[in-house]
């Protein structure tokens, strides 16, 4: 069963959003049971005010084929920890990748960008799965879960030109804005040095910007554990090719160039104070 909850702004770009509740399966309900037993009547209560709605799985599918012809750019933003870590994260998806910004430590980085291609094949679209165990792959551009360790953490940063210094937050807050269709824009301001870092996610691209008080030269730099196996096959100036179990995929860049030299630590400068990364090349 699932809880959709759905909103729909004038104008708004993110107008289809749900939260699943529960459990996926039955192997962890000792740990799950309490909690899952709270929300249960939250839940019927916000179901009878309206508020939710509650349906199986084939109807969520039915009702989401109806509404959008391709799958609609969508956004899950969490700005306030519960915890004293203060984490910060912001998820945009479409139908073409997927992308995650975290703040931590007062520092930003991508976590993951992920492309999506539907002629890269499912381990199980021709045969059955015959383990309890199931992998689902995407085509990695960063991945900070599998190319990182417990003495590097991988991500795609923020770095001054020319010294291994990161962009600093001070505690400072992002502000979102979804207000124009299609997009999520994200402005973040900085204090060493001072200024402000904008991102704008689209469909197809993810346009990074950023205005320094002094002018600071900045940069974008991929890093991840030195033993992990990275999928970049060339570094163009203007391309990244890479090949990911046995599929190739290009992440190209509209704005700003790349070294050629790594295939590990890659280092990406803006033209004219900007990146643009296209994202769209997959087939969809």
């Amino acid at each position: 069963v699932n809880w959709y909850f759905e909103e729909f702004l004038n104008g708004a770009s993110m107008d289809f959003a749900y939260v699943q509740t529960g459990q996926e399966n039955s192997f962890t309900w000792d740990r799950m049971k309490k909690g899952f037993e709270i929300q249960l009547p939250l839940l019927a209560k916000l179901c009878q005010q309206g508020k939710i709605r509650v349906e199986t799985l084939a109807e969520s599918g039915a009702w989401f084929k109806e509404k959008y012809a391709v799958t609609p750019p969508s956004s899950v933003t969490v700005l306030n920890d519960h915890s004293d870590k203060n984490l910060k994260s912001v998820w945009f998806n479409s139908r073409f990748y997927r992308a995650n910004l975290l703040w931590e430590k007062g520092t930003l980085r991508f976590r993951d960008i992920h492309l999506f291609d539907e002629n890269m094949k499912s381990d199980y679209l021709d045969q059955k799965g015959t383990s309890s165990k199931c992998d689902y792959y995407t085509l990695p551009v960063v991945d900070g879960f599998v190319w990182s360790s417990k003495d590097h953490t991988a991500g795609l940063r923020f770095k001054t030109d020319s010294a291994d210094e990161f962009f600093d937050s001070k505690g400072s807050n992002p502000v979102i804005d979804d207000s124009t269709p299609g997009e999520l824009s994200i402005s973040w301001k900085v204090t060493a040095p001072e200024g402000e870092i904008k991102i704008v996610f689209n469909e197809q691209q993810i346009a990074i910007t950023m205005e320094t008080k002094d002018k600071t030269d900045w940069v974008l730099e991929l890093s991840s554990d030195k033993y992990k196996h990275l999928p970049f096959l060339k570094i163009g100036d203007r391309n990244m090719d890479a090949e990911f179990r046995g599929f190739p995929y290009t992440v190209s860049l509209l704005a700003g160039s790349c070294n050629p030299e790594s295939l590990s630590d890659i280092i990406i400068k803006p033209e004219k104070g900007k990146i643009v990364m296209e994202l769209s090349n997959c087939n969809l």
